[in-house]
């Protein structure tokens, strides 16, 4: 797993050198979906860090929750200064490694987010 996750807070709120896509290929099976990576398509991708975000609307302050291998971090942030995937309330981030692409090389990352906007659900990549 690479390290670095203030490295992916400055791609979340700096989102020039970040991509977006809304776009994901599943395997869909009768009980479950498979994701694939969505740099190269590979079937074979790897959960990692977890973070949640939890927040009123347009909240100063965010409760984050970053959940790594064995630990996990619980801190009070400013809003503007967290790799919440929701401008204004809460949200989840979940990074990934491909074993078939660049995703693992250092400075790249590939990560699910799930985030509330206007009583929407929306799920995207964030990858760079």
């Amino acid at each position: 797993m690479r390290s670095g996750w203030r490295a992916n807070r400055q791609h979340s709120a700096n989102r020039g050198n970040m991509k977006r896509s809304g776009d994901f290929r599943l395997n869909t099976f009768a009980e479950y979906s498979e994701l694939y990576c969505p740099v190269c398509q590979g079937p074979n991708i790897h959960q990692g860090r977890v973070a949640v975000f939890q927040r009123g609307e347009d909240g100063v302050k965010t409760f984050q929750t970053i959940v790594s291998g064995e630990k996990a971090d619980v801190a009070v942030v400013d809003s503007s200064q967290c790799a919440n995937p929701s401008s204004r309330r809460q949200g989840l981030r979940i990074e990934f490694d491909c074993e078939n692409c660049h995703s693992r090389e250092p400075n790249t990352f590939i990560a699910l987010t799930i985030s509330q906007h206007k009583g929407f659900t929306e799920l995207s990549w964030e990858f760079g």
